[in-house]
């Protein structure tokens, strides 16, 4: 029943994704976690799947937070596992930009082997000169207007 109240109300009609929730809320009530936690994770999933349609963000995080925790004690999560972590994924990441969050978690970006940061703290006129660490250059004459060593 779930499942298609909130196919109605993709489809805008009024009421149906609160009575997807109130289905989903139904269904948990039926399901004891501790002894089903497949079932009673898939029934979390649906229903941040519900609040995510809504653009309910907090709601269909902890939803799907509550999904993973469930999930991970099924003895084969493999799929159903990353299904609720991406999931939970792109709803923390949505969630992070409605809220104004402008930092990455991690160890940064790079680009060509060059963090980001390190990147974007370099004058825009800095000096072409490779750095000191950087490989010698090919065998060949020197650039033009630069002096080889045996020439200075």
């Amino acid at each position: 029943m779930a499942l298609t109240y909130e196919e109605l109300g993709r489809m805008g009609v009024e009421g149906a994704y609160a009575d997807a929730v109130a289905s989903c809320q139904a269904v948990l009530a039926l399901i004891d976690g501790a002894s089903d936690p497949g079932w009673y994770a898939s029934v979390l999933k649906d229903m941040g799947d519900v609040y995510d349609a809504q653009d309910m963000l907090p709601q269909a995080h902890a939803a799907y937070e509550e999904a993973v925790r469930h999930t991970r004690r099924m003895e084969s999560t493999s799929a159903s596992l990353i299904t609720v972590l991406i999931a939970l994924g792109r709803t923390s990441r949505r969630l992070g930009k409605r809220e104004g969050e402008t930092t990455v978690s991690g160890d940064g970006a790079a680009v060509n082997g060059a963090r980001i940061d390190a990147v974007r703290s370099q004058p825009r006129d800095a000096s072409s000169e490779p750095p000191s660490d950087a490989p010698p250059p090919p065998d060949g004459p020197p650039p033009e207007g630069k002096a080889s060593d045996e020439e200075s």
